[in-house]
């Protein structure tokens, strides 16, 4: 795995994300769709290192990094984040996937793509089936970048708008935890408050 293609989105995670908050699963799903984000739009990639497992995808490298813990391992990444302005919409975007992704969701992520068959042979964005491609584009065009707040309550992760979140009565704190147990919900589930405090769920 090159350097720069490691180290410069995970020196921007170190800046950008709560570091004591996040897991290793969501460093690796925002590893793994930053990394083909950059694939997609041909720009500096490498998923040499991506692997397999019952968990779901991830990066051999990333996971023996992460083994002292997110936190431990992020603040001792050294170096300067070189992303170009682009490169950071993918990472931004990426981090909303890692923060409204549930586990099971991940687990169950790899047969949705073709090229979980080839994995380690993903050098080139060619090697991306037409479907991939698709799948790919709807994922980054659907993905917010920011002025949004995640709230997780059991495996839901509820996404509001930033000014919206600060709003949140009791009561409709409770209404989401009621909602929560809902199986007809699908992660994440967008929120905005109507009038009159309605909940509006997408």
């Amino acid at each position: 795995m090159s350097q720069s293609s490691y180290l410069s989105p995970l020196l921007w995670l170190k800046k950008e994300a709560d570091k004591e908050e996040m897991s290793a699963t969501q460093c690796q799903i925002f590893f793994f769709y930053y990394q083909l984000f950059e694939l997609l739009f041909a720009r500096e990639s490498d998923l040499r290192d991506l692997c397999l497992g019952r968990q779901g995808f991830y990066f051999s490298q990333l996971e023996k990094d992460l083994l002292s813990g997110v936190s431990h391992f992020l603040k001792n990444l050294e170096g300067k984040v070189t992303l170009k302005a682009n490169q950071e919409v993918s990472a931004r975007k990426a981090l909303f996937l890692a923060l409204t992704t549930s586990q099971s969701d991940w687990q169950s992520l790899a047969p949705v793509f073709d090229f979980y068959q080839t994995i380690g042979r993903l050098e080139s964005p060619s090697l991306l089936s037409s479907q991939d491609r698709q799948d790919l584009m709807w994922i980054y065009q659907s993905a917010l970048e920011k002025d949004y707040s995640v709230k997780v309550i059991g495996d839901k992760y509820f996404v509001l708008k930033r000014q919206d979140a600060t709003k949140l009565t009791a009561r409709q704190t409770q209404t989401l935890e009621i909602l929560s147990q809902s199986e007809d919900l699908v992660n994440p589930v967008y929120v905005t408050l109507g009038e009159k405090g309605v909940l509006l769920l997408d």
